[in-house]
């Protein structure tokens, strides 16, 4: 066997999109069959010829300096959600 070939465990599940903010409202929304397809007001759409899609909603959450621009923002909600659903504590952890 390879040495060199390393192995990933998935402990937990963060997820974020037009139909919630965590994975708990994702899955209720779906459940639910509910439509987030809504008229687009975060862009300037004036050139588009489609007027409705799945926008995230606010983001209602404190991120480091560094995470400025949207996407980043997005995968670090996703992220944090993850990590607690682990339940790992990575002050006790071996980097």
């Amino acid at each position: 066997m390879n040495q060199d070939i390393r192995k990933a465990v998935i402990t937990g599940m963060g997820a974020i999109c037009a139909l919630g903010n965590f994975r708990v409202e994702i899955l209720q929304n779906v459940k639910n069959a509910t439509s987030k397809i809504r008229p687009i007001k975060t862009y300037n759409i004036e050139k588009l010829s489609t007027k409705v899609g799945g926008e995230v909603g606010t983001l209602d959450h404190q991120f480091p300096d560094e995470i400025q621009d949207k996407s980043s923002q997005l995968a670090y909600i996703a992220m944090t959600e993850a990590v607690q659903e682990s339940g790992l504590d990575f002050a006790n952890e071996n980097p």
